[in-house]
């Protein structure tokens, strides 16, 4: 009996400290923040047509990730404040809050479901590689020999797929893509790997110097990213996808950007 009561009065300490505790109160999530002070803060990388670029004439930065974050902010009911980073800026800002979401060609992968949370699947597309005119270049596995230098953007999710599945070759990781051309004209690498539309974007201008191999690396969806714990950021981001290709606003972004009618793929993007 003694025991018991010694035991009950341990609780009850215990109890009365845990009440006394400051315990923080649960941290307010990204989207109630934003209705708040009624702007969205979002991350680009305003480098790739079109997708996402700097207008030269307006200087406002255009495209269709632009669009489509736009009409996002829209149904928020919220303003829209762009803020671009070079690639390797994307990340750090988001995770320090200094944005609420990154908005750009983000490859899914399922590493970076480890630190980051991705959302939103907007597009499905393809890794290429891009080579001189007239290179020894014509398939991806010419590519995988010692002395072969690959390059890409930092940071980029290719460096780790590269190196996996093309080891005896070395990458090399620039800042942005057009970094990555003009190593490729002035034959400081062998080759550029990435997204076709980055590719595609990137050597325009250069079509009779460099070449984009027809064979696709690795097939990939492209994410907006939140926080990793912003799971409610994560699925405002899904509906809003899943419901404009619903209403055909989806398909009215792409055409005016692409030039052609968007085609669902298997996926379901």
């Amino acid at each position: 009996m003694m025991k018991c009561k010694k035991w009950m009065s341990l609780i009850a300490v215990f109890l009365l400290m845990a009440a006394a505790a400051p315990w923080a109160p649960a941290r307010a999530q990204t989207l109630q923040k934003v209705q708040e002070k009624g702007t969205l803060a979002v991350a680009v990388f305003a480098s790739v047509k079109p997708i996402s670029f700097v207008d030269p004439q307006s200087g406002q930065i255009v495209g269709f990730v632009p669009d489509l974050i736009g009409l996002y902010a829209k149904d928020l009911g919220v303003k829209i404040e762009f803020l671009n980073y070079d690639w390797a800026g994307l990340f750090p800002a988001l995770l320090t809050g200094k944005v609420d979401v990154v908005a750009a060609n983000v490859t899914t992968t399922i590493p970076r479901t480890a630190t980051l949370g991705l959302a939103g699947f907007w597009l499905v597309t393809g890794g290429h590689a891009a080579v001189l005119a007239g290179s020894p270049y014509h398939t991806l596995e010419d590519l995988n020999k010692k002395g072969v230098v690959v390059g890409t953007g930092r940071g980029s999710a290719y460096v780790g797929l590269w190196e996996r599945d093309f080891p005896n070759s070395t990458v090399k990781q620039l800042a942005t893509t057009a970094d990555t051309v003009q190593a490729l004209l002035t034959k400081r690498i062998d080759a550029i790997i990435g997204d076709e539309l980055t590719l595609l974007s990137g050597t325009s201008g250069h079509e009779k110097e460099i070449t984009i191999l027809a064979e696709i690396y690795t097939p990939q969806t492209y994410s907006f990213v939140t926080r990793p714990d912003d799971f409610q950021m994560q699925n405002s981001l899904n509906i809003f996808f899943q419901m404009i290709k619903l209403t055909g606003e989806y398909q009215a972004l792409y055409k005016k950007w692409f030039g052609h009618d968007w085609q669902p793929q298997m996926v379901g993007y």
